[in-house]
This record gives C-alpha cells, sequence and structure tokens, in this order.
C-alpha cells in the first residue's frame, strides 16, 4: 500500500500564492559556467537534483523524461539514479517544512554520476534548445508550474558523503535509502552556520551528511565545495542527509530539535523527505 504524506510544519498563504505565479527560469549565466567547468575536463563527479512543481500534464511531462532517457542512454552505467519517480507514485514522500506554502513537488529528477555525463545532457542542444529549434527543455516548461535545478561537481569522485558513488549504488541495491533536502533560500544573521540547526536536528535522529554546499557566486569556476542554480529561485545553503530508516526521519519531523530549527528559519527554507524504491528482489 503507497503511503504519500505531504506534511507541513508551516505554511503561508500570500506566501504560497506568490510561489504559485512563479514561471520557469533558465539561468543563460549559469549554462556557461558548467560549460567553462565540462570543458575543463577536471570533473570526476557531478550531482543532478530537481525539484518540479505543479505538473500539469503527466504524459506530456512522460514524453519529456523518456526523452531524457534517450539522451543519457550512452552513459547509463556511469549514472546512480537515486530518484525519477512521481512524488503521487513514492512509497514514502513527506513535505516537512515549507514555508512557502504547499510546494506542490511532483517530481524529484535526483542523479549522480562519474565524470560530466550530467552536465554533457544537461548542455546539448537537443536539451537546451538552439535558435529556431526548441529542446527537450522547453517540453518540460510546458507541463509544469516551476523547478529549482540544482548541479553541483567535483574533481574527484567524492560526491556522496565523501566516498565513491559505487556506495550509493550499492545502498540502493541492498534496500530503500531515505533521504532530506534542505533548501535554505536566505541566511540573513547566520553567517556560515546558516545549516547549523537543521544539521544538528537531522543529525540526532540519525542522519548522516551526504552534501552540504553553499551557493557558488559570479561566472567563474569555483574553487571551493558549491552548487550552482540551473533554474529558479535563488538558494544560499543546499544539504542532504541520509537517514537509516524512514521511521527516522518521521521521528525527526516530530522533534522539538526541527521545530527549533524551523523557527529560526521561518520562511526562508524548505526540506523535502523520500525514500528510493524497494530493489527488485530475485
Amino acid at each position: 500500500m503507497l503511503r504519500v504524506v505531504r506534511q507541513h510544519i508551516s505554511c503561508r498563504p500570500l506566501a504560497a500564492l506568490s510561489r504559485r505565479m512563479a514561471t520557469h527560469v533558465l539561468h543563460t549565466d549559469t549554462v556557461a559556467t558548467l560549460r567553462a567547468e565540462q570543458e575543463g575536463g577536471s570533473v570526476a563527479s557531478t550531482m543532478l537534483l530537481a525539484l518540479v512543481e505543479d505538473i500539469n500534464d503527466r504524459p506530456g511531462y512522460d514524453a519529456y523524461a523518456a526523452a531524457n532517457s534517450a539522451l543519457l542512454a550512452p552513459h547509463a552505467s556511469s549514472l546512480a539514479v537515486v530518484s525519477r519517480q512521481y512524488a503521487a507514485d513514492m512509497k514514502c514522500f513527506k513535505e516537512i517544512i515549507c514555508d512557502d506554502g504547499p510546494s506542490r513537488v511532483d517530481r524529484m529528477p535526483f542523479v549522480f554520476c562519474k565524470g560530466s555525463a550530467v552536465l554533457s545532457w544537461l548542455l546539448c542542444d537537443d536539451y537546451l534548445g538552439s535558435p529556431g529549434s526548441p529542446g527537450n527543455l522547453q517540453r518540460r516548461h510546458a507541463t509544469s508550474g516551476h523547478a529549482n535545478v540544482y548541479v553541483a561537481s567535483s574533481s574527484s569522485d567524492d560526491l556522496y558523503g565523501g566516498a565513491s558513488l559505487d556506495e550509493l549504488a550499492q545502498q540502493m541495491r541492498d534496500g530503500p535509502v531515505a533521504f532530506v533536502v534542505t533548501e535554505i533560500f536566505s541566511s540573513a544573521g547566520a553567517g556560515d552556520d546558516a545549516a547549523g540547526p537543521f544539521d544538528a536536528a537531522w543529525t540526532a535522529h540519525g542522519g548522516q551528511l551526504v552534501l552540504s554546499r553553499k551557493l557558488a557566486r559570479g561566472d567563474a569556476p569555483s574553487s571551493a565545495p558549491s552548487f550552482r542554480v540551473l533554474e529558479g529561485r535563488a538558494t544560499e545553503r543546499l544539504t542532504i542527509h541520509r537517514f537509516p530508516s524512514w521511521s527516522d526521519v518521521e521521528a525527526c519531523a516530530a522533534s522539538a530539535a526541527l521545530r527549533t530549527a524551523h523557527e529560526r528559519f521561518s520562511g526562508r527554507a524548505r526540506a523535502i523527505a523520500f525514500a528510493t524504491a524497494e530493489p527488485p528482489r530475485p
């Protein structure tokens, strides 16, 4: 039996209306920077995380996803696909914090890869389009309301909490893996400790840090660990934690520590939890 839970610690109607009026925004400066990183030849691993909201044409979105699968097929052996399901089809999905009102995240493409295969896909003309020739991206824009799309890269195979992506692949083969994604949209007044209160809450309930990065500023390739926003609203900090079980996620969602963190960043953060699919059994 599927158990899809959309739990919100806080919802603000006016902010929700503002979010509903959001449109798709592709950051062309980020495209140029990612191309420079790819051409530099030093990318050893890449992560893509997209939070796609308000999908209004599921068959159209399915066609978009199928076209992406075809574009990525030559690189399949280098990919670790964490999530491509619709939220409604996930056994475990929870919007823990959403101060902008129900965010209606309908799908969360979440992929790690060795090398720069993800960049090759995201930056090609078949995906982005070219003058006079729409790309596959325009199909998603036509079938959904908004998306935040994040890209992170490293010169080593260490994006998954300092471990090789082979470890992530093995964990997903062994059983469902639970994750919490935290976006901090504004860290005003928090300094370098912007993610600290949330990190403390997650780790107190068994969460292990997979990725914690600040937004890269400017158009030059960043030498410090960072991430880029390819589409959507500006996000200052992105963290991802892995949990031993879904029950640990639920316990954390109801904890006083998380309520304290949320109060400190009220209106400036979002946290979404999900678990990977049950692996096929022989």
